[in-house]
């Protein structure tokens, strides 16, 4: 087959785009969302476990876009996904009652640290994140540190909905919201 280039003077034919005009409100994931913007979006997404094959990604896709919203590599504390804390993730979204035991540096304090934080941010009303640890001031070094460090270094509007009591280990529902 050869090409042949066009004549001169004659412009080749091209094919017909349909263009779709601009479709208002703020649709994502097969559905208009109004007003909300994509943080809020994906936690409705997350705490409704949005599956794939309701047009969403599944509760811990969702909750990872969460994740990357909140602590992106920019962050004063970024939180960055890996195998070990994708797996607890799915386990923790298939599971109401979950053990995690893994070597060191796995991500279990930190993972479970954001986990917490998403779950309360999406539904304050309606959680509750019990930590444990072996004492109050191993806990205050381990997962309340964690929790700590990554809600100081939320943006402020995500850390309106709530006020870090350091002294008793809480986060406390903002009188606005509540």
């Amino acid at each position: 087959m050869v090409n042949k280039k066009p004549r001169a003077g004659k412009k080749p034919v091209r094919p017909v785009v349909a263009v779709q005009p601009p479709v208002p409100g703020n649709f994502l994931y097969g559905r208009d969302w109004g007003e909300m913007n994509p943080l809020q979006i994906e936690l409705v997404c997350f705490l409704s476990g949005l599956s794939v094959a309701d047009g969403g990604l599944g509760k811990a896709e969702h909750f990872w876009n969460v994740a990357a919203m909140l602590w992106p590599a920019t962050s004063r504390k970024p939180f960055f996904r890996n195998p070990w804390g994708e797996r607890m993730t799915e386990e923790w979204c298939k599971y109401n009652f979950s053990s995690v035991s893994g070597c060191a540096s796995s991500s279990k304090t930190d993972t479970a640290a954001v986990w917490g934080i998403v779950n309360w941010l999406a539904a304050p009303l309606d959680t509750k994140v019990l930590c444990t640890s072996t004492t109050l001031r191993e806990s205050r070094k381990r997962i309340w540190g964690s929790i700590e460090d990554y809600w100081n270094a939320l943006l402020d509007g995500a850390r309106m909905i709530g006020k870090l009591a350091s002294s008793f280990g809480w986060i406390l529902l903002s009188q606005a919201v509540g």
